[in-house]
């Protein structure tokens, strides 16, 4: 149950989590994770509803800014992949697609001033 959990939030973020058995049961809604795959969706939702962390904010900061992945890892000295793990979150978590639509929701919830 834990694993279905943290593949679950890892899906949020835009990344794959989990053994290869449980993302086929997650996605074929078979076996030990059929029961969990109708909770997919609120746990989505749930995740989508929690605010940005401290370090999410700093980044969605720098994004709107312009600034590339690259140049944010090393404003925040950080590897690049932990911002593209950020950038995912923050995606998540303000229902967003790309960095245009997370802007405008962060600017719109009051986290980012013009």
């Amino acid at each position: 149950e834990e694993e279905v959990g943290a593949a679950i939030r890892a899906l949020a973020a835009g990344l794959l989590a989990g053994s290869p058995q449980l993302m086929r049961d997650l996605f074929s809604g078979a076996g030990r994770g059929a029961g969990r795959v109708a909770g997919v969706s609120q746990d989505l939702q749930e995740l989508s509803r929690q605010e940005l962390s401290p370090r999410e904010a700093e980044v969605l900061q720098l994004l709107s800014l312009g600034l590339v992945n690259k140049e944010i890892a090393a404003r925040l000295e950080i590897s690049e992949h932990t911002v593209k793990y950020h950038v995912s979150s923050i995606f998540a978590k303000l229902e967003a697609t790309n960095r245009v639509e997370a802007i405008r929701e962060g600017i719109r919830r009051g986290l980012l001033e013009l």
